[in-house]
């Protein structure tokens, strides 16, 4: 009798748990291809974030802490792009955060979602077997920028820098985890990137990389400038600049497929 009771007072309890929500949110289509998100938990505005010209698949990303090459589903989630905006409560953590983009996705766009398994082509980075790290990529510390190699202004903590000329990217980033370099490097191939680096860490980083896809082509309609004659592809690019390894494999993993939702976002 007495489990019982227990059991029911865990139940009710439970149900009791309020919604994780944020205390006013807005979206709306986005006005310019920017890709910015800002603010939250962790940051200089952990009241606020924002979230600009971002797609589905990089709001689910976000939510769901998952790579671009983990998401699926349906075509729009690619095409259309959004500006979130949204307050919530001092002391929200990063994990109620998620949760909370979790809930406003499901919603303002009636998204309807679930995990399986599926086996595809994948890259596993992992520390070279000398665990030295390479030039590229340093420790973040607090109030002073690494000293790095390039000719790109060094971006606030938590930010990225990009160039984009025909046939070469050069990337400065700062404060980032090994997440957000896979995400990185995942969008980049096309295909998940598993982290078996064990890094913790926040780190600063450079890559310097031939560009894959459209803009590789834009560079092959003309003469390539000396210096993207000799830019790396961006796998040699991560062994030799940040002192990875990265191996080709196929393999298990777990996917998140978009099974229904709107498009058209429901009024603020």
């Amino acid at each position: 009798m007495r489990t019982t009771i227990l059991v029911a007072l865990a139940a009710a309890a439970l149900a009791q748990t309020p919604r994780l929500e944020f205390e006013a949110a807005s979206i709306k289509p986005a006005a310019a291809y920017v890709y910015v998100p800002r603010g939250g938990p962790g940051s200089a505005d952990p009241t606020h974030v924002s979230y600009r010209s971002m797609s589905m698949k990089n709001l689910l990303m976000a939510a769901y802490d998952l790579s671009i090459g983990r998401i699926t589903g349906l075509a729009w989630i690619d095409s259309e792009r959004y500006d979130v905006a949204a307050s919530l409560a001092p002391g929200a953590t990063k994990e109620q955060l998620a949760i909370m983009l979790q809930n406003l996705l499901a919603d303002r766009f009636h998204l309807v979602v679930h995990r399986e398994t599926r086996d595809m082509p994948l890259f596993e980075i992992s520390l070279r077997k000398n665990g030295t790290l390479g030039s590229g990529l340093k420790p973040y510390v607090e109030g002073k920028p690494a000293a790095m190699q390039t000719s790109l202004s060094a971006p606030p903590p938590g930010g990225v820098m990009a160039s984009l000329t025909p046939g070469r990217r050069e990337v400065f980033a700062r404060k980032q985890t090994m997440l957000n370099l896979v995400t990185l490097l995942s969008a980049e191939f096309g295909r998940p990137v598993i982290d078996k680096t064990g890094l913790t860490g926040d780190y600063d980083y450079v890559l310097e990389y031939l560009t894959q896809g459209p803009a590789a082509s834009i560079g092959a309609q003309a003469p390539a400038a000396p210096d993207v004659l000799e830019t790396p592809s961006l796998q040699s690019a991560v062994q030799d600049q940040l002192g990875l390894r990265l191996e080709s494999k196929r393999g298990p993993i777990e996917v998140l497929v978009v099974d229904r939702g709107e498009k058209t976002p429901t009024a603020n």
